[in-house]
């Protein structure tokens, strides 16, 4: 069973000033997902909206490398991210990429009111802090290591548990 992280872009990766979180430079994040095995890295922000608005359209490679140019600076392997990378449209509904009997994570500043809205109250509660993370936009990204050291190592331990 592959394994998936969803995340958003802005306020999870990027803070508002479009610059890196500190706490994901100098491999901390990538060095994590890697360990991970990280089968998918599934972007359902804004970015994969606007990357594909182009007239005419751009190829999906452009648009994932202006992806990449983003977040360069927290992702050093380039072709490790490249090659996992898929880009989600449609991102006012982006939980509805999820599937949720499969070995999934997704991370976003945003959770609350896109997962509640594609699954409900009840399902957002309880993946919250297991397979969900509310993100603190205004963090410097400690948030996500810890739920990456913590919760998501021991879920991807055990595929399909949880």
């Amino acid at each position: 069973m592959e394994t998936v992280l969803y995340f958003d872009i802005d306020g999870v990766l990027l803070n508002y000033d479009d610059e890196p979180k500190t706490m994901l430079l100098d491999g901390r994040l990538q060095t994590r997902l890697k360990a991970l095995n990280l089968d998918r890295l599934v972007c359902v922000s804004g970015w994969s909206d606007i990357v594909n608005s182009d007239v005419p359209p751009k190829p999906q490679s452009i648009q994932k490398e202006r992806i990449y140019d983003l977040l360069k600076a927290i992702f050093t392997d380039r072709a490790w991210f490249l090659y996992r990378l898929q880009l989600q449209y449609n991102t006012d509904q982006r939980c509805q990429y999820i599937n949720l009997t499969g070995n999934w994570f997704y991370m976003d500043d945003w959770a609350d009111q896109f997962f509640t809205d594609a699954y409900g109250s009840k399902a957002y509660s309880q993946h919250l802090g297991q397979r969900v993370l509310l993100v603190d936009p205004h963090a410097a990204g400690e948030d996500i290591l810890s739920w990456l050291d913590t919760r998501v190592a021991s879920l991807c331990k055990y595929p399909g548990t949880g």
